[in-house]
């Protein structure tokens, strides 16, 4: 199986050098949390708990983070809400987040395809 990278960082330079730009208005990061919330269950298969916890231990593992960050009075800020996170950080780690969410529900398949399935509706 290959590594996962996230959005962030696989597309890095092209962020940075404003290639590729990003824009997720407030009510389309409601309405992300509140899918990846809908999904938030016990994964029957592997025996494990898939959780915005989960999720959450992933993304700051994989970026490097000691708590989620979010963009505030112009500067990187620290913060232990969720949904805080989903609503302030910039947007190329909301794409992380459901990057990330996707790939810790792969093992149940159905459950991963519905997820993708609501996300693209989404959008």
């Amino acid at each position: 199986m290959k590594k996962f990278i996230p959005f962030s960082q696989r597309y890095a330079a092209s962020l940075l050098n404003k290639r590729l730009k990003i824009q997720l208005r407030k009510e389309l990061r409601i309405s992300l949390l509140r899918t990846m919330q809908k999904y938030s269950a016990y994964d029957s298969y592997h025996g494990i708990f898939i959780t915005i916890e989960r999720l959450i231990d992933r993304l700051m593992t994989q970026l490097g983070w000691k708590q989620l960050m979010i963009y505030e009075n112009n500067e990187m800020q620290a913060t232990d809400s969720f949904e805080t996170f989903m609503e302030k950080t910039p947007h190329k780690h909301v794409i992380d987040a459901i990057e990330m969410y996707y790939h810790l529900l792969l093992g149940e398949r159905q459950t991963h395809i519905s997820f993708q399935e609501d996300v693209n509706h989404l959008f």
